[in-house]
Protein backbone atom coordinates (compact mmCIF):
# COMPACT_ATOMS: atom_id res chain seq x y z
CA UNK A 1 0.00 0.00 0.00
CA UNK A 2 1.08 3.49 -0.58
CA UNK A 3 1.32 6.33 1.87
CA UNK A 4 -2.21 7.73 2.30
CA UNK A 5 -4.12 4.74 0.50
CA UNK A 6 -8.05 5.24 2.16
CA UNK A 7 -8.95 2.22 -0.24
CA UNK A 8 -7.43 -0.69 -1.75
CA UNK A 9 -8.90 -3.06 -4.64
CA UNK A 10 -8.73 -6.82 -3.67
CA UNK A 11 -8.26 -9.13 -6.07
CA UNK A 12 -9.02 -12.73 -6.35
CA UNK A 13 -7.11 -15.71 -8.57
CA UNK A 14 -7.31 -18.97 -9.18
CA UNK A 15 -4.13 -20.57 -10.19
CA UNK A 16 -0.75 -21.79 -9.60
CA UNK A 17 0.74 -19.88 -11.79
CA UNK A 18 3.97 -17.90 -10.27
CA UNK A 19 2.97 -15.06 -12.71
CA UNK A 20 -0.32 -13.38 -11.71
CA UNK A 21 -1.91 -12.51 -14.98
CA UNK A 22 -1.30 -16.18 -15.82
CA UNK A 23 -3.99 -17.52 -12.86
CA UNK A 24 -7.86 -17.03 -13.18
CA UNK A 25 -9.41 -14.28 -11.91
CA UNK A 26 -12.46 -14.95 -9.96
CA UNK A 27 -13.24 -11.46 -8.45
CA UNK A 28 -12.69 -8.28 -7.27
CA UNK A 29 -13.72 -5.88 -4.66
CA UNK A 30 -12.64 -2.57 -2.98
CA UNK A 31 -11.69 -2.36 1.05
CA UNK A 32 -12.29 1.42 1.98
CA UNK A 33 -11.91 2.80 5.17
CA UNK A 34 -8.18 2.48 5.80
CA UNK A 35 -7.01 5.39 7.83
CA UNK A 36 -4.45 7.95 6.12
CA UNK A 37 -0.83 6.38 7.36
CA UNK A 38 2.41 5.47 5.78
CA UNK A 39 3.09 2.99 3.27
CA UNK A 40 2.79 -0.36 4.02
CA UNK A 41 -0.07 -0.69 6.61
CA UNK A 42 -1.89 -3.88 7.67
CA UNK A 43 -4.40 -5.69 5.70
CA UNK A 44 -5.39 -9.28 6.53
CA UNK A 45 -7.33 -11.19 4.03
CA UNK A 46 -8.89 -14.73 5.08
CA UNK A 47 -10.37 -16.90 2.81
CA UNK A 48 -12.83 -19.49 3.91
CA UNK A 49 -14.85 -21.70 1.21
CA UNK A 50 -17.04 -25.23 1.04
CA UNK A 51 -16.86 -28.13 -1.19
CA UNK A 52 -19.66 -26.87 -3.74
CA UNK A 53 -17.41 -24.13 -4.93
CA UNK A 54 -18.38 -21.47 -2.44
CA UNK A 55 -15.80 -18.95 -1.51
CA UNK A 56 -16.33 -16.01 1.13
CA UNK A 57 -13.13 -13.41 0.86
CA UNK A 58 -12.72 -11.14 3.98
CA UNK A 59 -10.88 -8.13 4.17
CA UNK A 60 -9.57 -6.85 7.20
CA UNK A 61 -7.59 -3.59 7.89
CA UNK A 62 -6.02 -4.39 11.01
CA UNK A 63 -5.50 -1.15 12.83
CA UNK A 64 -9.38 -0.02 12.46
CA UNK A 65 -10.61 -4.26 12.30
CA UNK A 66 -12.76 -2.70 9.69
CA UNK A 67 -14.25 -5.72 7.68
CA UNK A 68 -15.40 -6.04 4.08
CA UNK A 69 -16.74 -9.49 2.42
CA UNK A 70 -17.13 -10.76 -0.88
CA UNK A 71 -18.48 -13.89 -1.75
CA UNK A 72 -17.67 -15.92 -5.06
CA UNK A 73 -20.15 -18.45 -6.25
CA UNK A 74 -19.99 -18.81 -9.80
CA UNK A 75 -18.39 -22.22 -9.24
CA UNK A 76 -21.05 -23.57 -7.08
CA UNK A 77 -23.50 -24.70 -10.09
CA UNK A 78 -26.89 -25.26 -9.57
CA UNK A 79 -26.96 -24.17 -5.94
CA UNK A 80 -29.92 -21.01 -5.27
CA UNK A 81 -29.10 -18.19 -3.66
CA UNK A 82 -30.78 -19.33 -0.75
CA UNK A 83 -27.96 -22.87 -1.10
CA UNK A 84 -25.50 -20.20 -0.97
CA UNK A 85 -26.03 -17.92 1.69
CA UNK A 86 -27.21 -21.06 3.93
CA UNK A 87 -23.25 -22.54 3.32
CA UNK A 88 -21.81 -19.02 3.71
CA UNK A 89 -23.50 -18.93 7.14
CA UNK A 90 -22.26 -22.94 7.74
CA UNK A 91 -18.28 -21.61 6.90
CA UNK A 92 -18.90 -18.70 10.06
CA UNK A 93 -18.42 -21.38 12.17
CA UNK A 94 -15.27 -22.27 10.58
CA UNK A 95 -13.51 -18.87 10.86
CA UNK A 96 -14.42 -19.07 14.79
CA UNK A 97 -11.54 -20.20 16.49
CA UNK A 98 -12.33 -22.33 19.87
CA UNK A 99 -9.64 -20.01 22.03
CA UNK A 100 -12.48 -16.88 21.24
CA UNK A 101 -15.39 -19.15 22.57
CA UNK A 102 -16.26 -17.94 26.02
CA UNK A 103 -16.51 -20.94 27.51
CA UNK A 104 -12.93 -21.35 26.65
CA UNK A 105 -11.52 -17.88 27.85
CA UNK A 106 -13.79 -18.39 30.93
CA UNK A 107 -12.11 -21.39 31.66
CA UNK A 108 -8.65 -20.41 31.04
CA UNK A 109 -9.17 -17.15 33.25
CA UNK A 110 -10.39 -18.94 35.90
CA UNK A 111 -7.42 -21.33 36.15
CA UNK A 112 -4.92 -18.63 35.44
CA UNK A 113 -6.55 -16.66 39.00
CA UNK A 114 -6.71 -20.39 40.95
CA UNK A 115 -2.61 -20.71 39.71
CA UNK A 116 -1.77 -18.14 41.76
CA UNK A 117 -2.97 -19.27 44.91
CA UNK A 118 -2.01 -22.85 44.13
CA UNK A 119 1.22 -24.79 46.11
CA UNK A 120 4.26 -25.13 43.66
CA UNK A 121 3.15 -29.04 42.89
CA UNK A 122 -0.31 -27.98 42.17
CA UNK A 123 0.83 -25.38 39.98
CA UNK A 124 3.08 -27.92 37.81
CA UNK A 125 0.10 -29.95 37.92
CA UNK A 126 -2.18 -27.29 36.83
CA UNK A 127 0.25 -25.72 34.28
CA UNK A 128 0.34 -29.36 32.60
CA UNK A 129 -3.21 -29.30 32.09
CA UNK A 130 -3.42 -26.02 30.67
CA UNK A 131 -0.21 -26.66 28.26
CA UNK A 132 -2.75 -29.85 27.07
CA UNK A 133 -5.78 -27.40 26.85
CA UNK A 134 -4.07 -24.56 24.71
CA UNK A 135 -2.59 -27.16 22.84
CA UNK A 136 -6.27 -28.61 22.01
CA UNK A 137 -7.40 -25.21 21.42
CA UNK A 138 -4.44 -24.65 18.76
CA UNK A 139 -5.19 -28.34 17.12
CA UNK A 140 -8.84 -27.34 16.77
CA UNK A 141 -9.46 -30.54 18.24
CA UNK A 142 -13.47 -30.62 19.12
CA UNK A 143 -12.84 -33.81 21.39
CA UNK A 144 -9.96 -32.97 23.03
CA UNK A 145 -10.77 -29.74 23.91
CA UNK A 146 -13.92 -31.18 25.72
CA UNK A 147 -11.80 -33.72 27.64
CA UNK A 148 -9.02 -31.67 28.93
CA UNK A 149 -11.56 -28.75 29.11
CA UNK A 150 -13.64 -31.42 31.54
CA UNK A 151 -10.07 -32.50 33.91
CA UNK A 152 -9.27 -28.98 33.97
CA UNK A 153 -12.52 -28.10 35.12
CA UNK A 154 -12.79 -30.92 37.61
CA UNK A 155 -9.38 -29.95 39.29
CA UNK A 156 -10.29 -26.33 39.58
CA UNK A 157 -13.41 -26.88 41.14
CA UNK A 158 -11.37 -28.69 44.34
CA UNK A 159 -10.14 -25.07 45.00
CA UNK A 160 -12.80 -22.69 44.37
CA UNK A 161 -16.03 -25.05 43.39
CA UNK A 162 -16.93 -23.42 39.88
CA UNK A 163 -18.33 -19.80 41.74
CA UNK A 164 -16.88 -18.04 38.43
CA UNK A 165 -18.95 -20.46 36.13
CA UNK A 166 -21.66 -19.79 38.67
CA UNK A 167 -21.39 -16.01 38.42
CA UNK A 168 -21.41 -15.97 34.57
CA UNK A 169 -23.84 -18.16 33.99
CA UNK A 170 -26.13 -15.79 36.52
CA UNK A 171 -24.54 -12.94 33.93
CA UNK A 172 -25.77 -14.35 30.64
CA UNK A 173 -29.52 -14.80 31.82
Amino acid sequence: MEANQTEVVVQIYQGENRRVENNLLLGEFVLSGIPRGPAGQAVEVRFTYDLNGVLEVEATVVETRHKTTHVIARHARGMSARQIAKAVQAMESLKRHPREESGNRLLIRRAERIFKELSPGERDMLGQLLDSFEGALSDRDPEAIARIGALVTSFLDRFDGGEEREESADADQ
